[in-house]
């Protein structure tokens, strides 16, 4: 399960963090960063629709990699569940309720987060990787996500790890804030796993409707 290093050319690139949170609190994120991965800046915002979040990536030039928080692959077994699903529930029991099975997901994080991608994928050479924040930080902190009791806490810890000042007006941004820091860390080779490359079990296949993607995720012992 190991993810490529991918390098930038000169000057600075975007990685664009999306959250498909619902009618005016789709989170996006853009992070600008050095050709070493170093960070330069991050813009947040939420908007309206997955119409408006697609306008506001649009908007940026230069975009290298997008996160997503959506599925961005599928299986064909049981209630859906795909290999990555199972994997995160066994390593991370404490937050297991955060990975739901697919089946039973509805609204825009499966339907507009997939829409989001459908985008994505027309921009020539990008890195697309599925994200998941909210486990994603439980992994990073073995701190449970709460962002009514440490949101400050928490847009203070992300800002150190990305070197940059952040400013958040809602857990929407701040997961796809979480989401762009995940793909800059895959892409310049400091998480080395992409649970994508878990293989389907036996009786089942993967389903890709709008193509290959990675799943970056931070280096756990035993994996």
């Amino acid at each position: 399960m190991n993810a490529a290093k991918v390098s930038p050319s000169d000057g600075p690139k975007c990685i664009i963090g999306y959250d498909p949170g619902g009618n005016g609190n789709h989170g996006v994120a853009c992070l600008t960063v050095n050709a070493d991965f170093s960070s330069v800046s991050i813009a947040c915002s939420s908007v309206e629709t997955v119409e408006d979040a697609i306008g506001w990536a649009s908007s940026h030039s230069q975009i290298i990699g997008v996160g997503i928080d959506t599925l961005t692959r599928w299986a064909t077994g049981r209630s859906g569940w795909r290999p990555a699903d199972l994997w995160l529930r066994k390593h991370y029991p404490a937050v297991q309720r955060s990975v739901a099975s697919p089946n039973s997901l509805f609204g825009s994080m499966p339907v507009g987060g997939m829409c989001f991608m459908s985008w994505a994928r027309a921009v020539p050479g990008i890195v697309i990787s599925e994200t998941h924040p909210k486990v994603a930080y439980y992994a990073l902190n073995r701190e449970v996500f709460d962002w009514t009791h440490r949101g400050e806490r928490m847009v203070d810890w992300l800002g150190e790890q990305m070197g940059v000042r952040l400013a958040v007006d809602s857990e929407h941004e701040f997961d796809a804030a979480l989401s762009a820091y995940a793909v800059r860390q895959g892409m310049a080779g400091r998480w080395t796993v992409d649970l994508h490359e878990i293989p389907a079990q036996e009786g089942e296949s993967i389903v890709e409707p709008f193509g290959p993607s990675k799943f970056f995720w931070p280096q756990e012992s035993g994996t």
